[in-house]
């Protein structure tokens, strides 16, 4: 990694440290199976935003997980409005056959709304996906981003192995 990348995620880690509430680097996640039968999946992403929503202080905001076909190369998308109590957020369909990879995703679309409700953004698209992924870290949620980013899976309709790569931060940068 050239010394530009880490002069850029020094500076966005000392932006979340100048700009964010205590309680956003309150501790470490540690990873949990979020399919807890496997029966319901939609259950269990909502269990999965509502933790991750609840360790970041969103006790009284309610998050809304659908499973949509995203854009080529996006993994979620998640609603930014001021003052809302209620939050919709979408993740791609795809992303299911790939587990490890979920939690990662709920976690930085959670984080934009932290970010959002925090008025900490940056104005490029990508540096700001970027500064996004390193919240996560920030926040305690570096291992799902780990164990996320890059994720092998089982595609059923071609009988193959799958691999996927999310993020916008390397895993060597994380």
């Amino acid at each position: 990694m050239d010394i530009s990348r880490i002069n850029s995620h020094l500076q966005k880690l000392l932006l979340l440290e100048s700009k964010l509430p205590t309680v956003a680097c309150c501790s470490l996640q540690e990873p949990w199976d979020w399919r807890h039968d496997g029966a319901d999946t939609f259950a269990d992403l909502q269990s999965l935003a509502k933790t991750v929503a609840v360790s970041l202080g969103f006790s009284n905001v309610t998050f809304t997980v659908a499973i949509a076909k995203q854009r080529r190369d996006v993994g979620g998308h998640i609603e930014l409005l001021q003052n809302q109590k209620e939050v919709f957020l979408e993740v791609d369909d795809d992303l299911l056959r790939h587990p490890a990879a979920v939690p990662a995703v709920i976690c930085h679309e959670v984080m934009h709304k932290f970010l959002y409700d925090a008025d900490v953004w940056l104005l490029d698209a990508t540096e700001n996906e970027m500064l996004t992924d390193i919240g996560c870290v920030y926040a305690g949620f570096g291992k799902f981003m780990l164990n996320g980013c890059e994720s092998t899976g089982y595609d059923n309709r071609q009988g193959a192995p799958t691999a996927l790569r999310i993020g916008y931060v390397p895993r060597e940068e994380l």
